[in-house]
């Protein structure tokens, strides 16, 4: 690979990126629906703030 183009490398490699994370964790699946159910265009800077602080707290476990 050395000395070629990485767009090339990137192309042409082969196998499958592993993830650091279990896909199916539950609290990764809330944390994903609260995300996925956001209305980002509509929120106020306060609203995304308090929506941060409810995601970490899913994350603390409270």
């Amino acid at each position: 690979i050395a000395g070629k183009p990485l767009a090339e490398v990137g192309e042409n490699r082969g196998g499958m990126q592993l993830s650091f994370f279990q896909l199916d964790d539950p609290i990764l699946c809330q944390i994903r629906d609260e995300i996925l159910n956001l209305d980002v265009n509509n929120l106020t800077p306060i609203e995304a703030l308090n929506k941060l602080n409810d995601i970490k707290k899913i994350v603390r476990g409270r």
